[in-house]
């Protein structure tokens, strides 16, 4: 310790060299501010080995050595001897043909501009075969290449991905719809459970998250039409459950809301016809279900009603 250190000699420190084998990952203005001695001070092991610790601890480095040279008058020269690590410039996936890049990267949770340390690949590949095998591909595989270009001190990163086989899924089911049934809500859906006779002719039974995705939002847009604005279908309450004959059971939770109906309804600025008029084209009534698509549909036929008598514009 500096205590230790008291009641010893040590030589003053001449100089403080940085000696970077390969690139040069950090300044040198960097490097510096993360080492505690100084030239003109007298030499201490403990403040080499803070200043050592201090610049691991920065993130930057792979590899940090101290030596010590002796110079004129009985000083000293210590030379920091460092190893950089590689940035990643690129962060590419081979082998995903059901997740998207964006997907992996968001749950490798690893991206590109950071320091390289494979220990922080496995730890991200690890997190992506557990998403694989959350999403049924218990046979997913996740390795990673390294290639590095010591010119530039940059590295690029390659997943590495066997999917493996896919499960069936066995059955679609729902949480929390009051109104409808679970029938009716899968028939708003394009996945479907597998079926022996038909799957092999329509691809049905195999889960696809970009098609899911969109399913959610299917499922969100038919609630809103029929009164339920509020309606909740968060992707993140899915659950999914895979047994061990590869069988895929989904559970999508719906949080319903209250049921929205159409008040009053009216038309401003019409001159050329009467409301009454043109509210007859309408098929959205008082006290139906409020409906966007009825909205839109509403706002069409009184246009339909214009030009369908010659007002074109």
């Amino acid at each position: 310790s500096v205590a230790q250190e008291a009641g010893q000699r040590y030589p003053k420190v001449n100089e403080i060299r940085l000696n970077f084998d390969g690139f040069k990952g950090a300044s040198d203005q960097f490097v510096r501010s993360n080492i505690q001695l100084r030239e003109g001070m007298n030499y201490s092991p403990a403040i080499v080995d803070q200043s050592i610790r201090a610049l691991y601890s920065s993130g930057y480095f792979e590899f940090v050595e101290v030596d010590v040279e002796s110079a004129e008058d009985g000083m000293i020269d210590v030379i920091f001897r460092i190893v950089s690590k590689y940035r990643v410039a690129s962060v590419q996936f081979e082998g995903n043909d059901t997740f998207s890049d964006s997907r992996l990267t968001k749950k490798g949770e690893y991206e590109s501009g950071e320091t390289l340390d494979e220990y922080e690949l496995s730890v991200a590949a690890d997190k992506m075969q557990a998403y694989y095998i959350k999403k049924g591909f218990p046979d997913a595989e996740i390795d990673f290449r390294v290639v590095r270009d010591a010119d530039l001190g940059e590295a690029t990163v390659y997943f590495e991905i066997e999917e493996g086989n896919k499960v069936k899924i066995k059955d679609i089911s729902f949480e929390g719809n009051e109104l409808f049934s679970d029938r009716r809500l899968r028939k708003v859906l394009e996945t479907k459970d597998y079926n022996f006779f038909l799957s092999w002719i329509t691809g049905s039974g195999k889960f696809d998250e970009a098609k899911f995705k969109d399913d959610l939002e299917l499922l969100r847009t038919f609630y809103r039409n029929e009164g339920y604005l509020d309606v909740s279908v968060d992707e993140e309450a899915v659950e999914i459950e895979v047994v061990k004959n590869k069988k895929m059971y989904i559970t999508i939770t719906v949080v319903e809301g209250p049921r929205y109906y159409v008040g009053e309804m009216s038309i401003d600025n019409a001159t050329i016809f009467t409301e009454s008029e043109l509210l007859s084209a309408v098929a959205l009534q008082t006290g139906d279900p409020f409906s966007p698509e009825g909205v839109d549909a509403a706002a069409s036929a009184v246009r339909g009603y214009y030009t369908s008598r010659g007002y074109l514009n």
